[in-house]
């Protein structure tokens, strides 16, 4: 057994000692050992710099892992915060977007009792009074756009909207105007553009010409213009085009096609691309004109024209044939075949747009860098009275 032993007064030992067995040592317990009381006062004794240090350590511990879990919690919580936020901000601009979208809808309708639109400064379409930092009820800005035209890099965007009949429409397009899209513009040779332009009938739901699927004829000829527009299902977006040939195809083609509006192409506002590829596609069905030289000096006539400031009011043979004085034979007789003088030809030019299209951008002076915090591209269809398209970016 282990006994603790006393100082020989009986009092307060002087150190701390123990001996083994039953007996005691009075040489080790007067000089070195302490007694029961003084070990339990040394071990209670809180001010003992060993004990304070072990305190301090744990408390610091203690502090330690309350500052992690407190971090790590507020972090946690901060984004969550963060992102609500965001939420709550996109939420109330994409509301302010669609409000500007509206209001170009409005705008847009007010409109449509002026007999033509295009991209001339002075066409309603390009007003910026109507479009370009339109006050919103809560003190913000949206303002809409549309691109320039490709062959004028430098005025890359406009302030306004533009018709989508400035384009070629894909679920009303001819076979011959298709073919032609797709040789000049897409760069396919004619046995690659017979088979696209006869898989994308395919897709919007017409049977396809006979002489796109080995039936007769080269599929370019003139001989096999059938001019009549799609009874089938529409494409709903451009995107269809990805289905029936290659990215760099649809690329060069992209900027130039649409699916939306009644078919016709916008002499006012179409680009030059797509009043040649019209020209050619209707030019090749008179074996007795040169198409190629007639339908350039007849697009070089008109894009003139439209950059002196001017517009055609009507889409009518006599009054374009007059504005664009002097014509060459076979310039005036693609011009008749455009404007649906020929019998076999029906009318493709026209002065005014039926679909409405553009980017709808809420400006926030705000947010950083003082830019648009949301756009919204969108297209009008003016006899819907809708949206056709909308799209968030």
């Amino acid at each position: 057994m282990v006994r603790w032993h006393e100082s020989a007064d009986g009092g307060a030992p002087d150190d701390l000692g123990w001996c083994a067995g039953g007996g005691t040592d009075r040489a080790h317990g007067d000089a070195g050992h302490l007694g029961r009381g003084r070990m339990m006062a040394y071990l209670r004794d809180t001010d003992h710099p060993a004990c304070r240090g072990s305190v301090l350590i744990l408390a610091l511990w203690v502090v330690f892992f309350l500052a992690s879990l407190a971090l790590a919690t507020g972090t946690h919580v901060g984004s969550l915060l963060r992102t609500a936020e965001r939420m709550q901000a996109r939420v109330h601009a994409r509301a302010l977007a669609a409000a500007g979208a509206a209001q170009a809808a409005a705008v847009i309708m007010g409109q449509t009792t002026n007999a033509w639109d295009g991209v001339a400064k002075q066409s309603w379409n390009r007003q910026e009074r109507f479009f370009k930092q339109v006050e919103l009820p809560d003190g913000r800005f949206f303002s809409v756009v549309f691109p320039g035209h490709t062959e004028r890099p430098a005025e890359k965007r406009f302030y306004g909207v533009c018709g989508e009949e400035a384009r070629i429409n894909l679920n009303l397009a001819s076979t011959n105007l298709l073919m032609t899209l797709f040789v000049k513009v897409g760069e396919l040779g004619v046995e690659d553009a017979q088979r696209q332009v006869a898989a994308l009938l395919t897709l919007r739901g017409d049977a396809p010409d006979e002489s796109l699927t080995g039936g007769g004829g080269s599929g370019y000829s003139p001989s096999i213009e059938k001019q009549q527009d799609s009874a089938g299902a529409p494409l709903r977006d451009v995107e269809a085009l990805r289905r029936v040939m290659d990215d760099a195809s649809y690329a060069r083609i992209r900027p130039y096609v649409t699916v939306h509006g009644r078919g016709t192409i916008n002499i006012n506002a179409s680009e030059a691309v797509v009043l040649q590829v019209l020209g050619e596609s209707v030019a090749s069905l008179d074996a007795s004109t040169d198409a190629e030289r007639a339908v350039a000096g007849l697009v070089e006539k008109i894009v003139r024209y439209r950059d002196g400031g001017k517009a055609f009011e009507k889409a009518e043979y006599a009054l374009i044939r007059m504005a664009l004085q002097p014509l060459t034979a076979d310039e005036e007789r693609v011009l008749a075949a455009m404007t649906g003088q020929n019998v076999n030809v029906r009318k493709m030019l026209d002065v005014s747009s039926s679909a409405f299209g553009g980017t709808a951008t809420l400006d926030d002076p705000e947010s950083d860098g003082g830019g648009p915090v949301l756009q919204v591209d969108f297209v009008w269809d003016v006899e819907q009275r809708t949206f056709v398209m909308w799209r968030e970016r």
